[in-house]
């Protein structure tokens, strides 16, 4: 309900239109003490929703957030904080598990010099019948050898209150055929 009122470009005007409408209606009618309260009351009621908006943290923003904060975890060569992220059944396409995941973390600057990663364009798509949020996004890893910017797709799931990463695939960001990488 709070990604349909408060997400999008039509959400304030809508609360624009709104408050408008009441202060209309009430101007023109000769309202008694008890109406004027009941305009003021509902005015007010609207202008809080904004301030709701700002409270109230949806799981698009959740999802977005923990997204971002484990890039900046991959920056700073935080893997304990990266892993925090995912999820003990986590799966990849190419079968590999957390434990695999935590070695080929380890080995990315090693192997394959990468020194920073980027996120790009992170777009978290409407749940799934089972709660769970797919997330798309670009990742750009630079290194020695030069950039190389794959397409991931992820599967969130919330457990305990924290959204973790189910599922991912990986594949060549320009590549025709979208044949997943071995990951």
């Amino acid at each position: 309900m709070w990604d349909v009122v408060c997400e999008g470009r039509w959400a304030p005007m809508i609360l624009l239109a709104m408050v408008l409408a009441v202060a209309v209606a009430w101007r023109r009618s000769r309202p008694s003490k008890a109406a004027t309260m009941l305009a003021v009351i509902a005015a007010l009621a609207l202008l809080l929703l904004p301030i709701l908006n700002w409270l109230v943290v949806t799981d698009r923003e959740a999802v977005t957030a923990s997204l971002l904060s484990m890039e900046k975890a991959a920056n700073s060569h935080d893997i304990p904080s990266i892993l925090a992220c995912i999820d003990t059944d986590f799966r990849s396409h190419g079968g590999l598990d957390r434990a695999g995941l935590n070695n080929l973390l380890k080995s990315l600057d090693q192997r394959y010099g990468v020194k920073s990663i980027v996120v790009r364009r992170p777009e978290v798509l409407p749940a799934e019948p089972d709660g769970s949020r797919p997330c798309e996004f670009t990742l750009k890893l630079t290194g020695e050898p030069g950039e190389y910017v794959v397409m991931v797709k992820t599967i969130w799931k919330k457990r305990d209150g924290v959204w973790r990463i189910l599922k991912v695939t990986v594949t060549k960001f320009l590549d025709k055929d979208q044949t997943p990488l071995p990951v």
